[in-house]
């Protein structure tokens, strides 16, 4: 009968082994505490002011309705400013400069669990019943608008060349810049990591002088009922003014 061979793993083998999982831990750790220190460099105090390109999104008979509760700065991205209306609560976020297409054309909208990118550093901040984190680093430049959510009812209020918006409830969703890439804002709502509650939303794109803002209007409770077309009435008009 022909003996079983067994094979000997020898010292040497595992301290090699030992040896690169130590030192795979140690780039790991060091390059992951400096995007750590990179991000924080990147962050600049907060105000409380609107800027005057954000204010001109909104038409004038309605910037009276709303107060600024803060807008967060950052060096290598535009600000969010986040608003009160009405007892609801308005995100403004200036994505960036777009090709000369229709929004409804770069617009991609897909239904699947919008988590964030694993691997990334990301920076949050809650407001309301939402959780927003965005990527370290300077956002890539946008040509297409991949917004990924999971949720339930969504329904489309309105679509045309300058205004896509939508209306659901929602758990969670991200905005990246090309097919399976790195999710570069995230937003869900606050209820953990892993368990989200279906929260009413109100998602708009408006691009005007070829440049796309992201908004999002949600309520400040759960007791707050968000009416659909608030934040279009908003800003309907303002892009043509």
């Amino acid at each position: 009968m022909k003996q079983k061979r067994h094979i000997r793993i020898t010292p040497i083998i595992l301290y090699i082994i030992g040896f690169g999982f130590i030192t795979y831990s140690a780039y790991w750790f060091i390059k992951t505490a400096f995007k750590a220190e990179s991000t924080l460099s990147e962050v600049l105090p907060e105000t409380k002011t609107l800027n005057k390109e954000y204010k001109q999104l909104i038409t004038v008979e309605s910037q009276n309705k709303v107060r600024v509760i803060r807008t967060i700065n950052n060096k290598v991205r535009n600000a969010f400013s986040i608003l009160e209306c009405d007892s609801n609560i308005l995100m403004i976020y200036k994505i960036g400069v777009m090709a000369h297409s229709s929004l409804n054309q770069i617009i991609k909208l897909e239904q699947k669990n919008a988590d964030i990118t694993t691997n990334i550093i990301y920076k949050g901040f809650n407001e309301g019943l939402l959780k927003f984190n965005y990527a370290s680093g300077p956002p890539p430049k946008s040509l297409d608008i991949y917004l990924t959510f999971w949720g339930r009812s969504l329904k489309k209020l309105h679509e045309n060349e300058s205004i896509v918006n939508y209306y659901l409830e929602l758990q969670n969703l991200s905005i990246a810049y090309e097919k399976n890439g790195v999710r570069d804002i995230c937003v869900a709502s606050d209820e953990g990591r892993f368990i989200h509650k279906n929260i009413p939303v109100s998602v708009l794109f408006l691009k005007r002088n070829n440049a796309v803002y992201f908004m999002l209007m949600t309520g400040k409770n759960e007791k707050e009922t968000l009416r659909p077309n608030l934040l279009y009435e908003l800003i309907e008009g303002a892009f043509k003014q």
